[in-house]
C-alpha cells in the first residue's frame, strides 16, 4: 500500500515539473514541494521502525 503512495508522489512531481506546456508558469514551488514530500516519505519507508528505539528486542530490567 505505501509503495502505491510513494509511486503515486514520483507520478506527481513528474506531473508538476515546469517542463510541460501547461505547468510552465508554475516557477518551481509545486515541483519542490512534492519532491519535499517524496524525500520525507522515501526516507520514512526505507526506515524499518523509525520512531521507536529498538522496540523489537526485549531489555532486561
Amino acid at each position: 500500500m505505501y509503495q502505491k503512495f510513494l509511486v503515486a508522489l514520483v507520478i506527481m512531481l513528474v506531473a508538476v515539473a515546469p517542463v510541460w506546456n501547461y505547468s510552465s508558469n508554475w516557477s518551481y514551488g509545486p515541483f519542490i514541494a512534492v519532491l519535499f514530500l517524496l524525500g520525507v516519505n522515501l526516507v520514512n519507508y526505507l526506515c524499518s521502525d523509525p520512531l521507536s528505539l529498538n522496540s523489537s528486542e526485549k531489555q532486561p530490567h
